[in-house]
């Protein structure tokens, strides 16, 4: 949808002003594969803190 020629979005029904954005718009998708990195690397710096703090001693 990329290519659109017409806003596929019918603004007089809708109460949310940017509905349909994420499929028109896809800048958004870098910034998201970012979020989802960092959550994934926090968890793994989560999983494997019990495991150094264990070797420690």
């Amino acid at each position: 949808m990329k290519g659109a020629y017409r806003d596929p979005v019918e603004h007089s029904r809708t109460t949310q002003p940017h509905a349909g954005e994420s499929f028109i718009d896809t800048l958004w998708l870098p910034g998201l594969f970012l979020i989802v990195l960092g959550v994934i690397g926090m968890a793994g710096i989560v999983a494997s803190w019990p495991t150094t703090i264990a070797s420690c001693y």
